[in-house]
């Protein structure tokens, strides 16, 4: 009963966050290209970029492992585009808030917990998280076999992996353009 509610959270919760942030992500987009008439369409990019994330993380079955890989190619997207519009520090600004934005769908994973220990599961043992499915060979030290803390530890991961590839790719795709003799080296 609990983990059917899980589902039917994570859903409205997706939908919330995927159009709700969507407004202010392409407001900031739309300022870096100069013209705020195009903001609606960055409004639609972004809700397709949050639709692929979802779809990505269904994909890998809750774990933001292809996520993660996905980083790779927004940071080659986000960083050819920005590289030409604005200036390194706001390339920078911008391609993390984009990561961030493209962690949503991992980062609502985080209602499983919350909602695991309403549903009467016990989210701080080991012996719960080992009932809850939590793979025992993986050996994880206290509190990662927990349910809250595998969680936790999944979320903060997956997010700051993204962060900092996507983050890292702009940089040195910007650093790339702006002294093409690093581009024989780097590239």
């Amino acid at each position: 009963m609990a983990m059917d509610f899980v589902e039917i959270a994570l859903v409205v919760a997706n939908l919330l966050a995927g159009f709700g942030f969507a407004f202010p992500m392409a407001k900031v987009l739309s300022e870096v290209q100069g013209e705020a008439a195009r903001a609606f369409r960055y409004y639609v990019m972004l809700i397709g970029i949050y639709f692929l994330e979802s779809v990505v993380l269904m994909i890998g079955m809750g774990i933001p492992v292809l996520n993660v890989g996905l980083a790779f190619a927004w940071g080659l997207v986000f960083g050819r585009w920005l590289r030409a519009r604005t200036s390194r520090r706001q390339a920078q600004r911008t391609s993390f808030s984009l990561s961030l934005y493209s962690s949503l769908p991992a980062i609502s994973f985080l209602l499983v917990p919350l909602f695991a220990g309403l549903g009467g599961w016990n989210v701080l043992s080991a012996a719960g998280g080992a009932r809850f499915g939590i793979p025992e060979f993986l050996n994880l030290l206290p509190p990662l076999n927990t349910i809250l803390g595998f969680y936790i530890a999944l979320v903060a991961g997956a997010t700051a992996l993204k962060v900092l590839i996507t983050v890292g790719e702009v940089s040195l795709l910007i650093s790339v353009s702006e002294n093409p003799s690093l581009e024989d080296r780097v590239l």
